[in-house]
């Protein structure tokens, strides 16, 4: 699956509420979530045919293996209190 960059770019703040992400870390956790939307962008196909597309399931392994690695995964309580 494929979106624009644009469309992957309007749901940060969506991904960041979605992390549960604390409001002093979500300036760092923006820039790394755009980090991540530039490297799983692709070009045109041969440069010359569609829009530049994000894929999807790359950005959320992408997404999913950092924040195993910088312990971002909320616990069960803390998604609970967001509800």
């Amino acid at each position: 699956p494929h979106v624009s960059p644009e469309a992957a770019i309007d749901q940060v703040p969506r991904i960041i509420r979605g992390l549960g992400i604390q409001a002093e870390n979500r300036d760092s956790a923006t820039q790394g979530v755009m980090a991540f939307i530039r490297e799983n962008t692709e070009d045109r196909q041969w440069g010359v045919f569609g829009e530049s597309r994000v894929n999807v399931l790359r950005l959320n392994l992408a997404l999913d293996s950092w924040i195993d690695r910088e312990g971002l995964k909320p616990s069960i309580k803390d998604t609970a209190e967001q509800k």
